[in-house]
């Protein structure tokens, strides 16, 4: 479904309320039409207030619920260096078409009168290369935004380089603390190709044995890290990041194998950030496990968030917020996703406080202060952020 822009007639929002009434009646609504419930629902975030102006940036054709990909083509855009670098990458097909899609939004922005609205380019072509390579992505069904991001990351990089790991959506509890990351071994040569620059940071594991006391050390490369979010609300990236870095007790059914003891022991786990990525990227684990259900609780977000005590203290740990992800709907399979990027980048203007919301087809400005009440655990809308794109202030 291609879905229109911001500004809908009196008669499509009557059409609209209709739809609702009908679900309250008569059961589920159909996929389109909850996505068109999800639609209002960020329309209703900015609806009060002046008439949102057009930004000059290019969207993406929705060519048959392909607004997760739309929304992770545009928060990749808004990381610096990541267009430059794309003639570095390994798989020439997938960042040839990416490097097209991007040289051809910004003709369309060149050209970009006030009177022609906003510009707009079909990602049909970056599809059909995606879908060659990954089978899952093939026919019109909605998929996860993070699970595309994970897949294209990866496959701009040299396979050899990762662990492999299925490329499914893992039916997590929300009381896990999962870093599901596709992740590198670290054995392997260093690369320097432009993902891994931008992109990689690296966990240190620290794991004492009980019984003898014994330590080992362990580090692990990440593209990503999962964060748990509290069903009941009141999450925030902090205190998500301070659960995933706390020490864990591995006992039970979860021992840890003792090389020194020879056996399974009681043992305490460590979890910090050895080298924080250029690109710090943070997905909310919205999964309610076997039931398939999504969490919806909102998470509170900083625009500058510095991860000091998660870290190797040599290393520079101050970010800025520059990119968001979110989505609407019932599971991350259905409903419907939309990115929210910083409007100007760099050292000169951190400070910006305009930001744009990409929606398909559709780019409007949006001032922070929306964007906070977007992330506001007051927020009643459906829509809720779901991945976080940080970059790394350099001193």
């Amino acid at each position: 479904m291609i879905m229109d822009g911001f500004f809908k007639s009196q008669d499509n929002k009557h059409e609209g309320t209709k739809k609702l009434s009908l679900k309250l009646k008569r059961g589920p609504l159909s996929e389109s039409q909850e996505k068109s419930v999800q639609k209002r629902n960020i329309d209703s975030i900015l609806k009060n207030g002046p008439a949102k102006r057009i930004a000059p940036v290019s969207g993406l054709t929705n060519i048959g619920n392909t607004c997760y990909m739309n929304s992770v083509v545009q928060a990749l855009r808004r990381c610096h260096g990541f267009c430059a670098g794309l003639k570095d990458c390994k798989n020439q097909k997938v960042a040839k078409e990416l490097k097209t899609a991007y040289e051809s939004m910004s003709r369309e922005e060149k050209a970009m009168t006030e009177s022609s609205g906003t510009p707009c380019v079909s990602p049909d072509a970056l599809l059909d290369v995606v879908q060659q390579r990954n089978s899952m992505f093939e026919g019109t069904r909605q998929h996860d935004a993070q699970e595309f991001l994970r897949f294209l990351l990866s496959d701009l990089q040299e396979d050899s380089y990762f662990e492999q790991r299925p490329l499914q959506h893992e039916k997590v509890s929300s009381d896990d603390c999962a870093i599901v990351s596709k992740r590198r071994k670290v054995d392997k040569t260093e690369s320097d190709d432009t993902i891994s620059a931008i992109f990689q940071g690296q966990f240190n594991y620290e794991t004492k044995c009980l019984e003898c006391v014994n330590v080992t050390k362990r580090k692990d490369h990440f593209l990503d890290i999962t964060l748990p979010v509290d069903c009941r609300g009141g999450s925030s990236i902090t205190s998500a990041l301070t659960q995933v870095c706390q020490y864990e007790l591995l006992t039970g059914t979860n021992k840890y194998q003792c090389e020194s003891c020879n056996k399974f022991t009681d043992a305490m786990r460590k979890v910090s950030i050895a080298k924080p990525p250029s690109i710090l990227t943070l997905h909310i684990n919205r999964n309610r496990g076997s039931t398939g259900g999504k969490v919806r609780a909102h998470v509170q977000a900083p625009f500058f968030l510095d991860i000091k005590k998660w870290c190797s203290p040599e290393e520079q740990t101050k970010y800025h917020l520059i990119a968001i992800v979110f989505h609407s709907g019932h599971t991350a399979s259905s409903g419907h996703y939309t990115c929210a990027t910083k409007a100007t980048g760099g050292v000169d203007s951190i400070l910006s406080k305009e930001w744009i919301l990409h929606d398909d087809e559709s780019s409007t400005y949006m001032s922070i202060s929306e964007i906070r009440d977007m992330l506001s655990p007051m927020c009643s809308s459906s829509s809720t952020a779901y991945i976080f794109f940080y970059e790394l202030l350099k001193s």
